[in-house]
């Protein structure tokens, strides 16, 4: 890995024989780069805002659909995309920046046994002792934007320009192992550094032992 690159850790404890999954995501410098700090702060707004929406009766299919406008909110206050946020999902511009789900239950084992795809007939409702992940992403996936700028629909709303400039840099997780409670969430894995500043501090202190 060079100095300009990132490092996505994607992995979990198991205790008592149950699972967790975490996603960190930093420089392999230990500093941002302006490009690589504008990215993650622009996911990092994406997922608290999404969390905001885990709850007991909250369904899993709103909680998607909230995601998906929030982190199009973010590409488009970033001069990424342009057009409402209602003409951007409709178009589905959010799955070309995140083409994955947004999370999964939690158990006995990493991807629990359940039926919990976004294509769900039926809403999901979120309830009191459910574990499961909140894991959005912002990706720059070469090969999906280049079908993109070739869709006379899509390029309109695409920045093309300011979207290649972002090749380099590849993509960015944060991903949570959250609890659903009585009163709303608790995220199991806040110990692990998450802000840029937690993470440059982390990082640095780190290299910092190792000379």
């Amino acid at each position: 890995l060079g100095k300009d690159d990132w490092m996505l850790v994607d992995a979990g404890a198991e205790a008592l024989g149950y699972a967790s999954d975490i996603t960190r995501t930093w420089p392999v410098s230990g500093t941002f780069s302006p490009h690589q700090k504008e990215l993650y702060e622009a996911l990092l707004a994406t997922q608290l805002s999404s969390l905001n929406h885990y709850k007991p009766g909250g369904k899993w299919l709103d909680i998607v659909r909230a995601t998906s406008e929030a982190l199009l909110e973010q590409v488009s206050r970033m001069g990424l995309v342009q057009g409402t946020i209602s003409q951007l999902y409709t178009l589905n511009i959010h799955s070309l920046f995140q083409p994955h789900g947004l999370g999964h239950l939690l158990g006995l084992d990493v991807h629990d046994p359940c039926v919990f795809p976004s294509e769900l007939p039926t809403p999901l409702d979120l309830q009191e002792g459910m574990m499961l992940t909140c894991e959005p992403g912002i990706y720059f996936i070469p090969f999906l934007f280049e079908k993109a700028f070739q869709n006379t629909t899509l390029l309109p709303h695409l920045n093309e320009e300011k979207i290649r400039s972002f090749f380099p840099i590849g993509g960015v997780r944060i991903e949570d192992d959250v609890l659903i409670t009585k009163d709303g969430h608790e995220i199991l894995s806040a110990a692990a550094p998450k802000t840029v500043e937690e993470i440059e501090r982390l990082t640095q202190s780190e290299e910092s032992e190792a000379t």
